[in-house]
């Protein structure tokens, strides 16, 4: 399975979430409303659709999270997995997302190539910089106060469970074995007087 996903697995997705959403019910108001405020379309939250909407949510964070486990991907690409689909269902719209995401999203991409990059050298150097990086790009775009669960575990993603990931990484990696650079050999003697080179 890739850990990419196709369009018709996003299309899927995105189906899947506008079947839960409903749209807002209106209001009953009593009848002795004055007819200035009655003409005021009164709205209230269907409290089902949206619990409707974050169990479809949910189910879907799940599911990937299940494809991931199953292809038994290392900790450190995980991690960056987790990050990237966190902040792509905020980023979506469903979670209020206003600000342009594209430049976090694309970041978050970058991320997984880069940790996926940093298993096969063992080197996190390129990892870090784009993990700093997207940490500055979600803090630019930050929604502010409110309810904004996925983006503020991206960010909890980038500012701790990815730096703490690559620091893992690095303390497992086995001692370097390249060689020492010298000779076994007892050093040259140089007589007074020899040309040498």
């Amino acid at each position: 399975m890739s850990d990419e996903f196709t369009p018709d697995q996003l299309a899927a997705a995105r189906d899947d979430t506008a079947a839960a959403l409903a749209p807002p019910v209106a209001a009953s108001l009593p009848p002795d409303t004055p007819a200035k405020i009655a003409g005021a379309s009164a709205t209230e939250a269907d409290v089902t659709a949206m619990l409707a909407q974050m169990k479809a949510m949910q189910a879907q964070l799940d599911k990937l999270q299940a494809e991931r486990a199953a292809e038994h991907a290392p900790v450190l690409v995980s991690t960056a997995q987790s990050l990237r689909d966190q902040l792509a269902v905020h980023a979506s719209g469903i979670s209020g997302a206003t600000a342009d995401h594209t430049r976090a999203l694309a970041l978050a991409d970058d991320a997984v190539d880069a940790a996926r990059n940093a298993v096969d050298s063992g080197d996190v150097s390129a990892l870090r910089t784009v993990t700093e990086r997207l940490t500055r790009a979600l803090k630019a775009v930050h929604p502010g106060p409110g309810d904004h669960h996925y983006f503020r575990q991206a960010l909890e993603f980038a500012e701790h469970h990815l730096p703490l990931a690559m620091d893992t990484f690095t303390e497992n990696q086995p001692a370097s074995a390249a060689p020492a650079i010298g000779s076994d050999r007892p050093p040259a003697r140089v007589l007074q007087g020899s040309v040498t080179g």
